[in-house]
């Protein structure tokens, strides 16, 4: 009854104002009694009937503008919150779809490196300072990680390694914080040398290769793979590619500019290798 009044009560308080005139009218014929004096009253209560009738369609016509306006306004609230939905469905297809394709990439990588056993893990936090280069990930020794491990990319390139463990968690440095050395090979040329991090290209997101033989040949443009010495990163793994080729300020040596293959600042997922053979 309330949810009546309160959506009709425009029309009702109208209606009531007519039923009263109307009432009031029908005491003064029967007061009057005489045929004059209702047609006087017929004749003065006809102006009011048609004001009465106007004002009720007019207030009829809000009404139902105001009414409309609520149902609409209902609608693109529920529209709206549809919308949303679809949008959320369709960020999460998206991630499901990336998801599947790295599975995809990982499964081939995988299928060519049968004696490597893997386990990804999600990139939770990167450091804050200006001084490493490292990030946080979601697992730890009690998955079996330990310090020292490779970590990848699912394509094969490296990121870094594993810097310290802890019971669900690690950290991993990558290959151009200032602390990293990884022994490296020019694929093509065979020239060795030793990815070194450099702290004013690790900045520019960059490493060094350094301790390049005096005969070496490379090139910009070349890519450099990992060597295996020291049996900490498998060999063949893909480090980065040569940016520039320069000579030491001493003359002493060749060394050259890399740029690691593996984007360090857009990782949400990588890959530790957690033991690896000979292939």
């Amino acid at each position: 009854m309330r949810d009546f009044i309160r959506k009709n009560g425009i029309i009702v308080v109208a209606a009531a104002v007519l039923v009263a005139v109307i009432a009031i009218a029908s005491i003064l014929l029967g007061a009057n009694g005489s045929d004059a004096a209702g047609g006087a009253v017929g004749a003065l209560m006809k102006p009011a009937r048609g004001l009465m009738s106007s004002v009720v369609s007019r207030l009829e016509t809000v009404y139902g503008y105001m009414y409309r306006y609520d149902v609409l306004r209902t609608e693109n609230g529920e529209l709206k919150a549809r919308i949303a939905e679809l949008e959320r469905e369709y960020r999460e297809y998206e991630e499901m779809a990336a998801e599947n394709e790295r599975l995809k990439t990982l499964l081939g990588f995988a299928e060519e490196h049968e004696s490597y056993e893997m386990t990804q893990a999600a990139v939770l936090s990167h450091s804050a300072s200006t001084w490493q280069s490292a990030f946080t990930i979601g697992r730890g020794a009690s998955s079996g990680l330990h310090k020292g491990d490779c970590v990848i990319t699912e394509t094969g390139c490296v990121i870094g390694r594993i810097d310290s463990v802890a019971s669900t968690t690690a950290v991993v440095t990558t290959l151009i914080d200032t602390t990293s050395s990884i022994g490296a090979v020019v694929f093509g040329t065979g020239d060795t040398g030793v990815l070194c991090g450099d702290f004013e290209l690790m900045r520019e997101g960059r490493a060094r290769l350094s301790y390049l033989p005096d005969a070496c040949t490379l090139t910009p443009g070349d890519t450099v793979t990992t060597s295996g010495a020291g049996g900490v990163f498998p060999r063949g793994l893909v480090l980065g590619t040569v940016d520039s080729v320069e000579t030491s300020a001493s003359g002493t040596g060749d060394w050259a500019v890399v740029t690691p293959s593996a984007e360090l600042d857009n990782l949400g997922y990588v890959y530790i290798v957690t033991s690896f053979g000979e292939e």
